[in-house]
């Protein structure tokens, strides 16, 4: 599920103030946001192998053979590169998969992990200036993922993989 707020805020104070300069500087500035909350995007775990023999590999489905595990990423603390050290491991438990008997089909349904979610809140504050007559200067700051979130993309799905359970990029849109 998704959602999203856009809000506008203009808050209140000096609007009235007898200081010309107070009013002028402080007054009528705007506020605005968009905050965006995404639960985990369906992961579909597959398997390189034609386990079933109908001659498409990489599509077919392994065995759940115990409870759909959740997301549990760990930090990968022991990576040998700066690059291997920012990614998250072992988001999926493995052992509640297998591969399924030679000419058969898995059991585990399409979609059956979520991957991780998504937050994000971006700033906006702004204030119009009149410079003469009909004309006016807008003056703008913007601050993206205000937070600072890491928002990650989900977890490789290839069961069997050394990578499988492994977070190695960003979310697209992510900052």
């Amino acid at each position: 599920s998704r959602f999203v707020a856009s809000w506008v805020y203009e808050p209140p104070f000096f609007k009235d103030s007898s200081n010309k300069l107070l009013k002028y500087l402080v007054s009528g500035w705007q506020i605005t946001g968009i905050t965006t909350l995404q639960s985990g995007i369906p992961a579909n775990i597959t398997f390189a192998a034609d386990r079933a023999n109908i001659g498409i590999a990489g599509l077919q489905r392994p065995n759940l053979v115990g409870a759909v595990p959740d997301l549990n990423c760990q930090p990968n603390t022991g990576g040998a590169t700066q690059v291997e050290q920012r990614q998250m491991i072992n988001c999926y438990d493995a052992s509640a998969f297998a591969l399924p008997n030679q000419f058969t089909f898995g059991n585990a349904p399409r979609n059956v992990l979520r991957g991780p979610n998504f937050k994000q809140t971006d700033l906006a504050f702004m204030k119009n200036v009149p410079v003469g007559g009909q004309a006016r200067l807008q003056l703008r700051a913007e601050i993206y993922n205000v937070f600072n979130r890491a928002n990650f993309a989900n977890p490789n799905t290839s069961f069997g993989a050394a990578a499988f359970g492994r977070i190695t990029a960003l979310a697209t849109n992510s900052t």
